[in-house]
């Protein structure tokens, strides 16, 4: 398996019958060369220290057959290590209650994954990925069972899912306080690195009030008595002064030069956990680095 699959063109898909062979000889290669990114439904767990376990079913498309084809249709390298980072590395109901944005959370794993573990969780990523995100945190909210909900340390609030472009102004229901910023392989693609420095780095004004718990992605609405977006001054930052990031990153040798930038920018970095995913099959070591950052109080 590879790190960073490519995408094939929608020009590549099945359009006639003749086209058939050559494209089913083109998805057994895909298959071979990534085996979990090509499987159309992949389960996770969630456990917790009473001994409950939840069941996370998350929905892949990595050939665009039933969604837009893109790079957040499948469920990256370091979005499956932050998914065991953050079950391992903290204690029991450390992120209950705990506020956390997601940047690009693409299948919805790692969001996910925190709002099982207790925390208020806001998913953000481009518009196009938005539909597959959203049929994933429903799926795997509504797949609980009674005796799933029973076992459970901790009441579960719905995360809220909003459309996000690193680098513009922050939708109103996102500019709130956080306790955590994440995001898993969001560092690769170096034409958006800019974006994405000025989205953790920005500074940020003055915060609205927490989202009230029942605020969730099932169409509730902020209370019309908040200010609207329009009296707001643009907001691009996401990091506060109290606000921990995790950047989870497949090793491929370019990421020291984009940590060095958010130190230049103001910002404390240190790599904190890794871990190898590489699967069946794969000779090499896959490693996935986790990293903190946090704003520099100087």
């Amino acid at each position: 398996m590879s790190s960073l699959p490519t995408i094939p063109s929608a020009t590549n898909l099945v359009t006639s019958e003749g086209d058939e062979n050559e494209n089913e000889e083109e998805g057994n290669l895909l298959e071979e060369l990534w085996p979990r990114e090509t499987k159309p439904l992949l389960n996770y767990q969630v456990s917790f220290s009473n001994g409950c376990t939840v069941n996370v079913p998350i929905v892949q498309d990595l050939m665009g057959r039933r969604y837009e084809m893109g790079i957040g249709n499948i469920v990256w390298d370091a979005a499956v290590a932050m998914h065991h980072f953050f079950q391992k590395e903290f204690p029991p109901g450390h992120f209950q209650g705990a506020r956390v944005l997601e940047l690009g959370s693409g299948t919805g794993l790692v969001g996910i994954t925190l709002t099982l573990l207790g925390a208020q969780v806001v998913l953000t990523d481009l518009p196009v990925f938005l539909p597959l995100l959203r049929n994933n945190v429903t799926t795997s909210l509504s797949s609980l069972s009674a005796s799933d909900t029973a076992c459970l340390p901790h009441p579960i609030l719905p995360p809220l899912i909003e459309p996000l472009t690193w680098g513009q102004s922050l939708p109103l229901t996102s500019r709130r306080p956080y306790d955590y910023v994440i995001g898993s392989d969001i560092t690769y693609c170096k034409e958006h690195l800019d974006d994405l420095l000025a989205t953790l780095t920005e500074p940020v004004p003055p915060s609205l009030p927490p989202l009230p718990p029942s605020l969730s992605s099932t169409g509730d609405t902020l209370d019309p008595s908040a200010p609207s977006s329009s009296s707001l001054p643009p907001c691009k930052g996401v990091v506060g002064p109290d606000t921990v990031v995790y950047i989870g990153h497949l090793e491929r040798g370019d990421e020291h030069a984009f940590f060095e930038r958010l130190r230049q920018r103001g910002m404390e970095v240190e790599e904190v956990w890794k871990e190898d995913v590489g699967e069946g099959g794969v000779a090499r070591k896959l490693w996935v680095h986790v990293y903190r950052s946090w704003r520099n109080a100087n």
